[in-house]
């Protein structure tokens, strides 16, 4: 009996493991099985926008400085002393077109113009004579020339013609003394070629003064050139006279330059492009004209408007850096895009009507702070993807972010 339980004992824990291992088979496999369900993709959040087309002028704005329209260095173009000269013949001083502004004692020119006023009289007097020699010359020659045998030669010698001739050459050349040393007394008077002012002056009364001596520096006042640098680029949408334009004046432009907290506004239209890069920034040059910089022309505001008038009696200075808008050409059927969506390459994420992403190249017509003009690749009304996408890949899924969160997706950017 001792022997049965020993055995009984032996076998016990193997039975019970077998009967473990049974009964979990069978938990196994009569387990309930659940219901498989496709997993559901529901796609990268995204902002988006639409865009739509506009119709704009562009606005090319740049910075310049104000250099001289007109500009002449004035020198005197007889000899002597200077003895007399206007009052505002000083630095900053103001002439208007043909006015003296200086005059140069000329009594040495003038006792040559007498002189020469005698010689043509003295050759008029020997002209007449010679005339009169010529006729009585001829009357002689009438009486015996059929019976001479003289050559060509001795009848013009026979009939004074050589004197004669000599003597209206002598007139002539005494004339054009007399109109030279006439001319010499008359450039006595130094007279502003235009309305200007002076920049530089270098005489005074009494000073001897020859021709080419430097006395003084004017600049013309009725109008100013803006030289303006912009990019090679944006030439094309800028009328440039001779270059892209017929007409005389091209693209306007308003010239802004800020003064003490004043503003001094001017307009004026593009007339030429230097033939020359700027050599600092490699870009065109333009010549912007303004026409009365010192608002010369332009009547006194009312009294009411005093602050204003303060700021349209401010002059726009020769030299001064200013601040060029050029209206430039419409663009026509383009579409303004964020430039948040503007992608690397030139390229846009669109939000696809089946809720896939697109990504097109784009044409960029025009680029600003905030936007773009783009000519081809995407159209009006459709939607594109402000939001960043790290893996984008052309037809991945995407939602749109509620409106809750949105401004939370734009901050992520």
């Amino acid at each position: 009996m001792s022997a049965l339980k020993k055995i009984a004992r032996a076998l016990l824990p193997p039975g019970a493991l077998v009967l473990g291992i049974a009964v979990l088979v069978l938990m196994v496999k009569t387990r309930p099985t659940p219901d498989k369900k496709p997993r559901e993709e529901r796609g990268a959040l995204v902002q988006t926008g639409p865009v739509s087309g506009v119709r704009e002028r562009l606005r090319v704005v740049e910075s310049g400085s104000v250099i001289p329209a007109e500009q002449v260095v004035l020198a005197p173009e007889v000899s002597g002393r200077v003895l007399w000269q206007h009052k505002e013949f000083v630095p900053g001083g103001r002439f208007k077109k043909g006015e003296v502004i200086l005059r140069i004692d000329v009594r040495d020119h003038s006792l040559a113009l007498r002189q020469q006023s005698a010689n043509v009289g003295r050759a008029e007097l020997e002209l007449k004579v010679e005339k009169a020699r010529t006729d009585v010359a001829k009357e002689e020659w009438a009486i015996v020339g059929d019976e001479s045998k003289a050559s060509a030669d001795g009848r013009a010698l026979a009939l004074r013609e050589p004197q004669l001739e000599t003597a209206k050459v002598n007139l002539e050349a005494a004339r054009s003394a007399q109109a030279q040393a006439r001319l010499a007394v008359s450039r006595s008077a130094l007279t502003s070629p235009f309305n200007a002012f002076v920049k530089q002056e270098s005489v005074d009364i009494g000073q001897l003064v020859t021709p080419q001596m430097q006395l003084a520096t004017l600049v013309g006042t009725d109008r100013f050139w803006v030289q303006v640098s912009v990019p090679v680029d944006k030439l094309s949408v800028i009328e440039v006279p001779g270059l892209n334009t017929a007409a005389a004046l091209g693209s306007p432009a308003t010239i802004v330059q800020e003064l003490g907290g004043q503003r001094i506004e001017r307009s004026g239209h593009v007339i030429r492009l230097l033939g020359d890069l700027d050599p600092v920034g490699r870009m065109a040059r333009l010549l912007v004209a303004i026409e009365d910089p010192f608002g010369l022309k332009t009547p006194a505001p009312a009294a009411a408007a005093e602050s204003t008038s303060r700021s349209a009696a401010l002059p726009l200075l020769l030299g001064a850096f200013v601040e060029v808008a050029i209206e430039a050409r419409v663009l026509e059927d383009v579409v303004e895009v964020p430039r948040l969506a503007l992608r690397d390459g030139d390229s846009v994420y669109v939000f696809g009507p089946d809720s896939r992403l697109e990504v097109r190249a784009v044409e960029v017509a025009w680029r600003r702070a905030s936007t773009v003009l783009v000519k081809k690749g995407v159209s009006a009304g459709e939607e594109v993807v402000l939001s960043r996408l790290p893996s984008a890949v052309p037809g991945m899924l995407l939602r749109k972010v509620p409106a809750g969160p949105k401004d939370q997706v734009l901050g992520q950017r």
